[in-house]
C-alpha cells in the first residue's frame, strides 16, 4: 500500500520547490517593501537624527535581492541537472498517466493528436513504493512502452526515464488500485 513518506522522492522534490518560492517571494518583499520603507525612514532618520536604526534596516533591500538572486540561481542550476546523476532501477513502479506537453505548454492525452503535434515532450508519471509518485520524460519509445496501469521496472536517471520493462503475467490494474 502506497504511505506518505515524509523522505520519498517526491517529497524532496516539493520541498526544494518551496524552498525556491519561498527565497524569491521574500527576496522581492524585501526587495521592494523594504526599500521603500527605508526610502521613508530615510526621510524621518534625517530630520530627527536618528542614526543607528537607519544603519541596520538600509542593507534589508540589500540582503532582499541577495535571496531573490540566490532562488533564481538555484532554480536555474536545479532544472538544468534535474536529469543528471546515476542511472537506478525502481522496481514495483506502477504507470499511472502517460501524456506528452506541446511548445505552448498545453498537456496533450489523446495519442491520436500526437502525430500533428510540433516537437512535443513526452512524460510517464509512475507512482512506486518509496518514491512516491513523479512525472519522468522520456522517448517517444519508452512512452509507447508504459501502458497505463502496468506494473514494472523503472529505469531512472534523475527525472528522465530511460526504460520501462513490464512484469509479465500480472494483470493490468486500475491505476487507482494500492500495492
Amino acid at each position: 500500500m502506497h504511505h506518505w513518506n515524509p523522505f520519498s522522492k517526491e517529497r524532496k522534490l516539493e520541498r526544494k520547490d518551496q524552498i525556491i518560492g519561498w527565497l524569491m517571494f521574500i527576496g522581492l518583499i524585501m526587495l521592494f517593501g523594504c526599500g521603500w520603507g527605508t526610502l521613508m525612514l530615510a526621510f524621518i532618520v534625517r530630520e530627527g537624527g536618528i542614526d543607528s536604526i537607519f544603519n541596520i534596516i538600509k542593507w534589508a533591500p540589500v540582503v532582499g535581492l541577495l535571496m531573490y538572486l540566490s532562488g533564481l540561481a538555484y532554480g536555474i542550476y536545479s532544472e538544468r541537472t534535474e536529469n543528471t546523476g546515476t542511472r537506478k532501477k525502481i522496481p514495483n513502479s506502477r504507470i499511472i498517466a502517460r501524456y506528452a506537453i506541446t511548445r505552448d505548454h498545453l498537456m496533450v492525452t489523446n495519442e491520436s493528436e500526437f502525430e500533428f503535434l510540433d516537437r512535443p515532450k513526452y512524460y510517464v508519471k509512475i507512482l512506486s513504493p518509496k518514491e512516491g509518485s513523479i512525472e519522468y520524460q522520456c522517448q517517444p519509445v519508452v512512452f509507447y512502452q508504459c501502458g497505463e496501469g502496468m506494473m514494472g521496472d523503472a529505469e531512472v536517471q534523475g527525472l528522465w526515464l530511460g526504460a520501462f520493462t513490464p512484469y509479465l503475467g500480472t494483470e493490468q490494474t486500475h491505476v487507482g488500485k494500492s500495492f
